[in-house]
């Protein structure tokens, strides 16, 4: 229906034709047949109004219709500043490909959020926390997305946090372990969707323990998640009655490797791990096989744990730990899909197996999907606040176990939830060994025999 008042062209061309009319008919009764315009002349013009009529009707039962018509509704944009290049390229790129499957799975399996089909606007943060900063407020300020994904990295997610906050935009992030991030922060809108640095690394240290391990050498990128992680390590090997005989950093665009390794290996230490990157994952493996460095356990966080890691290192990977909060083998349920429904379509479309990048993006997207479905299932919109509410108070069951965050206090929007494991490279393969009750393979020593 039209709005009240809001009358179309032909409607005003039909009020003048009346009027003509009556003019036509006043001046026929006031000077007499001599001036009277014909009776055919009269006909014609009601029968112009006639068909006037007939079509503004027509056109009215027309308007009528399309107003009545569903139209599609807007898409829900999902803005992110990701590293597409520079040195975490790696988790960054393969995050947002996780993204975009997730995106894929909602829009045609699920008909979009609600009914809002879900596009993403993602840009290169060139891993670059400075320019992480400028494109998040591009995309509150000027590309107004509706909502935000995780800048991946605890580097990245702890310099646009403050910027996300002072916007009032709830924020899962799942490739953020830094638990410093959120310690005695008291942040309102940005909740960390990965497990605490402290708790991340305690698997390895707990398992030297149990094998007579008494002493470890540690070195770490010096960015957030990695000095998290090894200021976890530090406490983890203290609590275990492991003596630290190394902890030392290295710096962000490290290319040689051996110095360190060679520091490593005069401790003699049995147990040698090492907190960063994929790029570090690699520069360490090959240092160690230069320089002659065989300790009884090699640990390395993220790099490791990527399925290009025994491409690029080869036979070197043989025993090989990495800490993980998920594996393709792990039976868990989701939002979207269990775990191995994930891995299989995953294979089935990329070609490949997921790495634990892949399934962080996938994570993000299947938690925001629950919590904004459910707002607007409640509130009729998105509403931000009332969404922050639902993501801080509720337990999810995702293809990663259990997640849920602080509700209040000094550390609200920390991981309250969650497990991690170690998992070993054994025939070209990653197998959890540890704990035992989610042990797949029983552990190797480094570099054993085939």
């Amino acid at each position: 229906m039209k709005e009240k008042g809001q009358g179309t062209t032909l409607e005003y061309i039909l009020i003048v034709l009346v009027v003509i009319s009556i003019i036509i008919s006043g001046v026929s009764l006031a000077t007499g047949p001599k001036n009277v315009a014909s009776e055919n002349d009269v006909q014609k013009l009601e029968d112009k109004i006639s068909s006037l009529e007939s079509l503004i009707r027509a056109e009215n039962i027309g308007t009528e219709g399309q107003e009545n018509q569903v139209t599609e509704k807007a898409p829900i944009t999902l803005g992110a500043a990701i590293p597409k290049s520079g040195k975490y390229e790696s988790a960054g790129t393969k995050m947002l490909q996780g993204y975009k499957f997730a995106r894929d799975i909602i829009n045609e399996e699920f008909g979009g959020i609600e009914g809002r089909r879900v596009q993403i606007l993602a840009y290169d943060s060139e891993s670059d926390p400075a320019t992480g900063v400028k494109l998040y407020r591009k995309l509150i300020h000027q590309d107004e997305a509706d909502l935000l994904l995780a800048a991946c990295t605890s580097a990245m997610t702890k310099a646009v946090t403050p910027v996300v906050e002072e916007a009032g935009y709830p924020l899962i992030t799942t490739w953020a372990y830094d638990s410093a991030i959120w310690e005695n922060q008291s942040l309102d809108y940005v909740v960390q969707g990965g497990i605490p640095t402290p708790t991340f690394s305690r698997p390895i240290f707990k398992y030297a323990s149990e094998q007579g391990i008494e002493s470890c050498a540690i070195v770490y990128e010096d960015t957030a998640y990695p000095a998290g992680m090894a200021r976890g390590g530090k406490q983890w090997a203290k609590e275990y009655g492991l003596e630290v005989k190394l902890h030392q950093s290295f710096p962000k665009d490290v290319t040689d490797y051996k110095p360190l390794t060679r520091k490593a290996k005069k401790t003699e230490a049995p147990l040698f791990v090492a907190f960063g990157y994929y790029p570090d994952a690699v520069g360490f493996t090959k240092a160690m096989d230069a320089v002659g460095y065989n300790p009884k356990y090699w640990a390395q966080t993220d790099g490791a744990f990527q399925p290009e890691f025994k491409e690029a290192v080869g036979d070197l990977c043989r025993g090989t730990m990495t800490y993980g909060v998920w594996n393709p083998k792990l039976k868990a349920d989701g939002i979207l899909m269990s775990n191995s429904e994930f891995v299989s379509r995953w294979e089935e479309k990329y070609g490949e197996k997921p790495a634990w990048a892949h399934q962080a993006g996938f994570l993000a997207i299947s938690m925001l999907y629950k919590a904004a479905s459910e707002t607007i299932k409640s509130q009729g919109e998105l509403d931000l606040d009332w969404m922050n509410d639902y993501i801080h108070t509720t337990e999810f069951q995702t293809i990663e176990g259990k997640l849920s965050f602080k509700e209040s206090g000094p550390n609200k929007g920390l991981q309250d939830a969650g497990m991690t494991f170690l998992s070993q490279w054994q025939g070209g393969e990653r197998y959890i060994v540890y704990p035992s009750e989610l042990a797949q393979r029983e552990t190797k020593v480094y570099q054993y025999e085939k």
